[in-house]
């Protein structure tokens, strides 16, 4: 019979309780493989995000380029020119927001009498 061990706290542990070397390693094995599994996780979510990164860049970069390219159409323009583009602008931001005014009426007047969306 094998001989008890004292521990620590001078309490006799049977040799018998005491998990095999076999059964730590597995324990070790699956923590490790549980980690491994977390890192992969991590680094996918990090290349997803990089990409939305990159996507968004390259839309900015766009944008900044538009506004550079109008801003050089517009300072090569004259007065009269100019307001007639910011009243163009205007009108097609108003016509914009008078469709989606228009829309959420009609679909609230189909709403409360209870008849379907034509």
């Amino acid at each position: 019979m094998p001989r008890p061990i004292k521990s620590a706290r001078n309490c006799v542990i049977p040799r018998c309780v005491w998990p095999s070397v076999k059964d730590v390693i597995e324990r070790q094995t699956e923590s490790l493989v549980q980690r491994e599994k977390n890192i992969d996780k991590r680094q996918k979510e990090l290349e997803r995000r990089h990409r939305n990164i990159d996507t968004k860049d390259k839309q900015l970069n766009g944008l900044i380029v538009q506004q550079k390219n109008q801003l050089l159409k517009i300072t090569a323009m004259d007065i009269e020119e100019a307001k007639k583009l910011l009243l163009q602008r205007l009108e097609d931001e108003c016509e914009h927001e008078m469709s989606g005014i228009i829309k959420r009426k009609v679909e609230e007047a189909h709403g409360n009498r209870g008849y379907p969306m034509p």
